[in-house]
């Protein structure tokens, strides 16, 4: 009884040092890609930015401009427009939905709270993409449910019913 005992309360310590080596490794590795991703911006995408623009549609190129332009309209209160006919048609207000709302409204609460610059933007993105990397090794954690890839557990069992069939 007491050796039980004594088995169980070490498999739950090994379960618990294993997991906290899972949170220090994912905690690690979502550092260091928001670190590159920062990197990246500041070092690469900050100085292709016009920042004596005229309007906010030509400080960026692409689809960004959209987005970031869109945001700041929408803080504006200006709801979901056309950021290209707002600037470029003398304020025309035309509503958009040639691009999905949902990021648009992401981008809208830095924007709220003041930070309004393409930088700034991208940043507040790169945000996002730290908690995409914590998303993905939850859901890899939960498939593999804490077994190494590799390991016969984490494999689908396949059985070959006949000479042609595979069930799995």
């Amino acid at each position: 009884m007491l050796a039980g005992s004594r088995r169980s309360s070490t498999s739950r310590a090994a379960e618990r040092r294993l997991g906290s080596a899972f949170v220090w490794t994912l905690v690690a590795i979502t550092l260091i890609g928001f670190g590159i991703r920062v990197f990246y911006i500041l070092d690469d995408r900050a100085p292709l930015v016009h920042k004596h623009a005229a309007t906010c549609s030509q400080e960026l190129q692409g689809d960004a401009i959209f987005y970031h332009c869109g945001a700041q309209l929408l803080a504006d209160g200006k709801g979901f427009i056309n950021p290209f006919d707002y600037d470029l048609r003398n304020h025309e207000v035309n509503e958009a939905a040639e691009h999905p709302p949902l990021y648009i409204l992401y981008l809208w609460v830095p924007t709220v709270l003041g930070l309004r610059t393409p930088v700034e933007h991208m940043i507040w993105s790169a945000v996002l993409g730290a908690a995409t990397i914590v998303l993905v090794g939850l859901a890899g954690r939960e498939i593999a449910d804490g077994a190494p890839v590799s390991s016969p557990r984490s494999l689908p069992r396949c059985t070959q019913t006949s000479s042609r069939t595979t069930a799995c």
